[in-house]
């Protein structure tokens, strides 16, 4: 089925996430919201989506970090944009944190039950 994907922390903290469907092929148009939590070194087959609508379009991140809430959104804002491509050619988003910012990994990994 569309509209699922595997999502990995590899961050060293407990995630919050919020991931972000599409309505039809327009980034400009939110379908739904997907909440979700990640332990570290923690992966889960999440459905964001359907067959209809099986675009991620972003993501928002929180997290507990050194005494602080470390947050971060990143939407897709133009159809094709290379964040687009990241999120929708690939099945598995990985989260990493690095230099107190959060940054993706993205891959065609996941082998579909």
């Amino acid at each position: 089925m569309s509209g699922q994907k595997l999502f990995v922390n590899r961050t060293g903290n407990q995630l919050n996430v919020t991931a972000y469907n599409r309505l039809s092929s327009d980034p400009v148009n939110t379908r739904l919201q997907v909440d979700f939590s990640l332990s570290n070194n923690e992966q889960k087959v999440i459905q964001y989506g359907n067959d209809e609508n099986p675009y991620l379009n972003g993501f928002n991140i929180i997290a507990i970090r050194d005494g602080a809430i470390i947050a971060q959104q990143k939407i897709v804002l133009q159809r094709g944009s290379p964040f687009d491509d990241q999120l929708n050619v690939n099945d598995t988003v990985t989260f990493l944190f690095t230099d107190g910012s959060f940054y993706i990994q993205v891959a065609n990994t996941w082998t579909r039950p």
